[in-house]
């Protein structure tokens, strides 16, 4: 069985403590993979685990957008997952926030997008997505291709050298799983 490396959002709790959080959905849609979900602590040294492959989750935003040090620690923690998997040659998948630190990590940049948030996007191959971002690609990171586009919004994208694939929607949401997304997970992690 794949084991699926998984980040976590931080949110700052009361009396100075941090809180790591997870769609549950997540664990459902691993489940439907057969994948082992392996949700990763923020403070815990990643390196002695074995895993098979990443999932950057969406939830918050980048540190250069919020200025909040929650968003700044996950920021670290998760560019040091990407170098660590970079280096290995473990697929990496990234999802909203995830899609967006892929771009910057590549040396992209953000900018601000109304009407994102809570909306339905139709592709010209008839896919739904579902969306709930405030921020788009601006720049697109090097080494970097887009694969979907709505209007002029880059939905998806996928580094040309590496296995990396990120995308705006996000799978977990859909309610049942989108058949497309249970079907390109299990072949972007099992190939």
């Amino acid at each position: 069985m794949k084991i699926i490396a998984i980040s976590k959002q931080i949110l700052a709790g009361k009396y100075d403590t941090l809180q790591e959080v997870i769609d549950s959905n997540w664990g459902k849609l691993l489940d439907t993979l057969n994948f082992f979900p392996l949700y990763l602590p923020i403070y815990y040294d990643f390196r002695k685990l074995h895993f098979d492959g990443l999932i950057l989750t969406g939830g918050g935003n980048l540190y250069k957008i919020s200025d909040k040090i929650e968003d700044e620690i996950r920021d670290n923690f998760e560019n040091s997952l990407m170098d660590f998997c970079i280096k290995r040659n473990l697929p990496i998948f990234g999802v909203c926030r995830g899609m967006q630190l892929i771009n910057c990590y590549f040396r992209g940049t953000l900018q601000k997008i109304d009407n994102h948030v809570g909306k339905q996007h139709i592709l010209s191959d008839g896919r739904r997505l579902n969306s709930y971002h405030n921020y788009t690609i601006d720049k697109l990171g090097n080494g970097l291709k887009i694969v979907d586009l709505y209007e002029n919004t880059i939905e998806s994208i996928r580094h040309i050298s590496h296995k990396i694939f990120a995308q705006m929607s996000h799978p977990e949401r859909n309610d049942p799983f989108s058949e497309y997304d249970v079907k390109f997970l299990k072949d972007f992690f099992d190939a």
